[in-house]
């Protein structure tokens, strides 16, 4: 089992010299049985926000509009393939991208990402977020129409979810969008792609199968992820009532 430990150290940033970056670093230790991520923070203290709600992780259903999010999910699922293979044409998956888009102890630091680098390879995800992700995250419904009240026995767990898979490259490109912003300090634009992220993770695991379920858990981490370097970033908004809000478990299985 992992357990997670917080280890938060606030500075004021004035009368300290030199501007804090982003820092967060990861260790790994046991206590018993169980393996314990220690994620230590140096954070900057920040105002609770006016109104407590201003930064906002769900969805708000005023903000919605009438429809069903999954034919634009299944667009973007489409288009994603070749644009994949164009950006990894150009940037190697294995040195690069999964060093960009990935959080943890293995991932290039918010301040150290090349930039420049970085925007090249979110930009050729613009179209996808554009047009087919953003309208997505705007409706108000989610429904995979698979039927899965018309199958019996075996034909469970025969059967196949390949969009659901696929919905992890879509977390990705998601997240490599959100460290970018995150980088640049374009601290809004984060949270409404966090905000999105979850909103993803939570409609990948409506359907009543565990793996949809675990998809939408690692969805949800991902997203955790970036939310953590968010809160570690200079100058970065107080999220505290946003973290309140959200539902425990993220996901339930």
């Amino acid at each position: 089992m992992n357990r997670y430990v917080f280890l938060v150290v606030c500075m004021i940033a004035s009368g300290f010299g030199a501007p804090l970056r982003a820092e967060v670093t990861y260790d790994r230790t046991k206590q018993g049985d169980n393996d314990i991520d220690v994620i230590r923070l140096n954070v900057t203290p920040a105002a609770e926000p006016v109104p407590s709600l201003k930064h906002q992780l769900l969805a708000r259903a005023i903000d919605l509009k009438p429809g069903n999010a999954v034919p634009y999910y299944y667009r973007a699922i489409l288009s994603l393939p070749s644009m994949l293979t164009e950006q990894r044409k150009k940037f190697d998956e294995e040195k690069e991208l999964s060093n960009w888009y990935s959080t943890g102890s293995d991932a290039t630091p918010i301040g150290e990402l090349p930039l420049d680098k970085v925007r090249q390879a979110s930009q050729m995800f613009d179209s996808i977020y554009e047009h087919q992700l953003k309208p997505a995250f705007e409706r108000t419904d989610c429904d995979w129409e698979l039927g899965v009240g018309e199958l019996h026995g075996p034909e469970i767990i025969e059967y196949l979810l390949p969009e659901f898979n696929s919905s992890r490259d879509v977390a990705r490109m998601m997240a490599l969008r959100t460290r970018l912003a995150i980088a640049e300090h374009r601290y809004e634009d984060a949270i409404t792609l966090i905000k999105q992220q979850y909103r993803l993770g939570t409609d990948v695991a409506k359907e009543p199968f565990l793996v949809c379920g675990l998809i939408g858990t690692a969805i949800e981490g991902v997203a955790d992820g970036t939310l953590t370097e968010l809160i570690a970033s200079r100058n970065s908004p107080n999220m505290y009532w946003a973290l309140t809000e959200l539902p425990q478990p993220l996901v339930d299985l």
